[in-house]
Order: structure tokens, then C-alpha cells, then sequence
């Protein structure tokens, strides 16, 4: 500013928030200006006069920036109102809701209670059919028990009539019939791949007894350990053996019957 204190032009000055700019005229083309010479006593006034327009213009710019703040700080307020007045909708909304949801959490509540009474009202009906089940369990248990006494009383009575049957009838004593069974016998043995399962005295006496019985009628253990004159779990012996060669076969639980060996 010093070089142009006597030139027409002065070097311009621009500035932003990016760049600060100075334009430097050319004193080659630029003439020497008129210096207008200022009385000593009014210097310090012209002094004070720039220094309060600079301080005017600097104020203006600052009331400028705090206008501008101002504005954001409303738009702000009023974006803030706004946000508020959402969330206040938003909180009535919600508190709808939760009205409502109470009113449902009532509502099952009540029909909790409800069914809770149900289900102890049927509890309580379980509970008596429970004991009226278990009363019937006692009763099925006494009834079983009567019921395999009497079976076994029917068992044994129907051991004792085959018993009668058998002493009823005749013993057959045909010497060239019972070599036949004792063969037929035998030829049992062998499709069976049992080579000699009795003795020769257990096989007359089963021929004997096969001629009394035939595959008419039928026998117990104890008539076949009668006829034997042995124990009865050796009779049990006998018959499986008999019964697992074909000779014999199970009618139903302790009645047997010979297969036709004639």
C-alpha cells in the first residue's frame, strides 16, 4: 500500500472461507494520483474515522455471522419441535398399544383363571377316576387270581378225565404190531439224522404205549409216567424228544396226541 500511496489505482483485496486474493495494479500503466494534503489537526480525526468504519464493517460482518447462526439455531429449534412432535405422536401411539395389549393381558388372564378352574375341576374328576380305576384294578386282580385257581382246578380235571379215558382202554399187545411201531419209530429217527434217542427197552415200551393211545385219543405226562413207571419230569423228557422226532405233537398246555404211525 506504501508503493501506491501516488498511483491512481491501489491493490484490491478479496478473501473467502479458501482463498485470500490481491490484485497489484500495474504502476507502469497506472498515473501518479493527486495527493490531497490533510491539515495536521484533522489527521487524527481521518484516522479515526477509517478505524471506525473498519470497525463498523468488521461488526457488520460479525452481525452478519451471528444472523446466520441464528437462523441455523432455528431451523434447529424448529427441526427439534418437529422431532418432538413425532416422538409425542409416536409415545401416544405407543401408548395405545399398550392399552390395548393390557386389555388383551386381561382378557387372558381371565380365560387363565378360567381354565385353571377347568383344569382343576377335571383334576379333581381325574383324581376320582383314579381311585375308582385302582378299586377296579383290586377287583381284575382278585378276579384273576380266581380265575387261575379255577383254571388250574380245570386243568387238573381234565388230567383226571384223560386219566379215566386211558384206564378205560384196552392195552394191545400184538407182538407183530409193536415190532412195526418200534420200526416206524426208528425210520423217524433216521429222516431226523437222530441216530438211537432211545433204548431199546424205552422203545417197546413207547410202541406199547402208542398201540394203547393210537392217534385217537389223548394223554398227559403223568399217564405216559404212569405207563413207564418213571418220574414225570422224565416223562417230559420222553415227550419233547417224541414230539421234536414227529412221533408226537402238542394238542394244547400238557395234552398230547401220537401221529398215525400204523
Amino acid at each position: 500500500m506504501n508503493s501506491y500511496k501516488n498511483y491512481s489505482q491501489e491493490p484490491t483485496f478479496y478473501s473467502d472461507e479458501n482463498i485470500f486474493l490481491v490484485t497489484m495494479p500495474n504502476r507502469s500503466f497506472t498515473g501518479a494520483k493527486r495527493v490531497q494534503k490533510i491539515p495536521p489537526q484533522h489527521t487524527g480525526k481521518v484516522m479515526l474515522a477509517n478505524k471506525s468504519k473498519g470497525q463498523i464493517a468488521e461488526k457488520g460482518s460479525l452481525t452478519k455471522e451471528v444472523v446466520g447462526q441464528t437462523d441455523e439455531k432455528v431451523a434447529l429449534a424448529n427441526k427439534s419441535k418437529g422431532q418432538k412432535a413425532k416422538k409425542g405422536s409416536l409415545t401416544k401411539e405407543v401408548s395405545g398399544q399398550t392399552s390395548e395389549k393390557s386389555a388383551l393381558t386381561n382378557k387372558v388372564s381371565g380365560q387363565t383363571a378360567e381354565k385353571s378352574a377347568l383344569a382343576n375341576k377335571v383334576s379333581g374328576q381325574t383324581a376320582e377316576k383314579s381311585a375308582l380305576a385302582n378299586k377296579l384294578d383290586g377287583q381284575t386282580a382278585k378276579k384273576c387270581l380266581l380265575a387261575n385257581k379255577v383254571g388250574v382246578q380245570n386243568v387238573e380235571k381234565s388230567f383226571s378225565e384223560y386219566e379215566i379215558k386211558a384206564e378205560d382202554l384196552p392195552i394191545r399187545l400184538d407182538s407183530p404190531a409193536v415190532d412195526n411201531i418200534i420200526d416206524a419209530i426208528v425210520k423217524k429217527c433216521k429222516r431226523k439224522n437222530r441216530q438211537g434217542p432211545f433204548q431199546a427197552g424205552t422203545l417197546e415200551k413207547l410202541a406199547n404205549f402208542y398201540m394203547k393211545y393210537k392217534s385217537d385219543y389223548s394223554f398227559n405226562r403223568d399217564a405216559l409216567a404212569a405207563f413207564f413207571n418213571i418220574r414225570p419230569d422224565a416223562a417230559t423228557r420222553i415227550i419233547r424228544k417224541c414230539c421234536n422226532l414227529g412221533i408226537m405233537r402238542q394238542e394244547k398246555r400238557g395234552v398230547y396226541f401220537f401221529i398215525n404211525l400204523d
